[in-house]
């Protein structure tokens, strides 16, 4: 949700710790976990006690304070989002770029006095902004207080902040009913003959307002040619029932595009693509399964192809930048864990831009993206660097071999793991002696017998 919005960080760290630590925490504990004095957290626990007792139902969330310490209780119908949302408010930053959208300010400086801010203050601000907007290949303009860039990309951007930003808390369109734009929505759905969720709703009446507003100030998308000559259930999208008025196609088939990309009511394998698309689509699933192992299951296959169409489609539309949310990704997590599945979807991907083809330029979004179509689809243990194991155990044949599945079990996602003989060379020693470790060279890790639950977390903690 940063940067567009502030939070009240002690009280979110407190939730959020209470929440990881279920049963009684002393306060003394609280205060050294989380670096404050026990004055500010009791302090910030009587802000909390009062704002949940007057939100919530006490079988839904209660905060229990007492002489053995503090527990936060919490049901599985409660989202932590729910309490997090009354610690939320908005920064000048979103009240910038709101203003950008609603175009409520002529310039820079115009903001700076309807929002009785400082020009300088507001200045630091852009700076801060300028470097999130070059991430959609954006940037603001402060002489109009505008947004600068390809039209699908500022639309991009728009949704990205207010759906970020507002949906789990409030509409925040205040000049649009939204019943009114899900009555629109619905008919719109009813005449291409889709059932949409509540949330699909939710989501498309914010980009059905984003859209529109764009309309009335004449700025309008324009899409490839190739993107307009796909197929939604063999049916030319050009040719589907538009949500917008007919003389802007391009817009309704953007509007068509972001109920495949952004929600969860279209299957992938409903777009059918031609062209320098499907040409791209067909080119990686080649180089993947040269790179990971060739597919044998052909429903496998059709289904991987659908997600590849979905991707370059989608690259095709928004040019520039990464993921709709840039939150912890599969890809993130295997930076520092599996490196090589990383450095693997890297290289390949360089030699498919390379071969001209427009799909694949936006690496960024679809570094991310290959790497979760690779796990998905291919066994990439493959990749994983050898670790030899030697077992120094004193314990019988059986509960060594049980052992070594164990451990193989616990490490196999990062490493082929491989039990090393006593005159073999070995990269960890897994023994259950009390062994001087000064005058191993190697790792070495202890373990009990039997295994105790600090041992697996040691092991799966373990690391070349």
């Amino acid at each position: 949700m940063q940067p567009f919005m502030v939070r009240d960080t002690i009280n979110v760290k407190l939730i959020r710790y209470l929440d990881n630590h279920p049963g009684s925490n002393r306060i003394l504990s609280i205060a050294h976990d989380l670096g404050v004095d026990r004055h500010t957290v009791t302090t910030h626990l009587d802000e909390l006690e009062v704002l949940i007792k007057n939100n919530f139902k006490p079988t839904d969330l209660s905060l229990l304070v007492n002489a053995d310490g503090v527990e936060l209780q919490r049901s599985a119908k409660v989202n932590l989002d729910r309490i997090l949302s009354f610690l939320t408010k908005e920064s000048l930053m979103t009240k910038l770029i709101r203003s950008t959208f609603e175009r409520t300010a002529d310039s820079l400086g115009d903001f700076s006095e309807r929002y009785f801010s400082s020009f300088s203050t507001a200045k630091r601000h852009v700076k801060k902004m300028q470097t999130h907007l070059a991430l959609y290949g954006l940037r603001y303009s402060p002489a109009t207080n505008i947004l600068v860039g390809p039209e699908a990309m500022i639309r991009l951007c728009y949704y990205r902040v207010y759906w970020e930003t507002y949906s789990r808390f409030e509409w925040p369109f205040e000049h649009v009913d939204q019943q009114t734009i899900v009555q629109q929505i619905n008919r719109w759905a009813d005449k291409i003959g889709i059932n949409l969720d509540n949330i699909t709703q939710q989501q498309l009446s914010y980009w059905v307002v984003i859209c529109q507003q764009r309309q009335q100030v004449n700025a309008f998308v324009k899409i490839p040619t190739v993107v307009t000559r796909a197929t939604f259930n063999h049916k030319k999208i050009a040719d589907l029932p538009g949500i917008f008025d007919n003389q802007y196609p391009d817009e309704n088939t953007f509007f068509d595009y972001c109920l495949l990309f952004f929600t969860h009511c279209l299957k992938p394998e409903v777009l059918g693509t031609t062209g320098v698309v499907n040409k791209g689509s067909v080119l990686a699933l080649d180089e993947l399964q040269k790179q990971f192992g060739f597919l044998n299951n052909e429903t496998e296959k059709l289904k991987l192809t659908s997600s590849l169409n979905i991707l370059h489609t989608y690259t095709m539309i928004f040019t520039v930048g990464g993921l709709l949310l840039d939150r912890a990704s599969i890809a993130d997590e295997l930076v520092t864990k599996r490196p090589w599945v990383i450095k693997a979807v890297t290289h390949l991907l360089l030699n498919l831009k390379a071969t001209g083809n427009p799909v694949f330029n936006n690496l960024t979004y679809l570094s991310a993206q290959y790497v979760t179509v690779v796990l998905t689809y291919f066994d990439t243990t493959v990749l994983n660097p050898s670790l030899r194991v030697r077992l120094v155990i004193d314990a019988t044949p059986s509960y060594r071999e049980w052992l070594f599945k164990q451990v193989h079990g616990h490490l196999k996602e990062e490493y082929n793991v491989v039990l090393a003989g006593d005159d073999e060379p070995y990269d960890l020693m897994v023994t259950n002696f009390a062994i001087k470790t000064t005058k191993i060279a190697k790792p070495i890790i202890v373990i009990n017998t039997p295994i105790t639950k600090r041992d697996w977390v040691h092991l799966q903690q373990f690391s070349l």
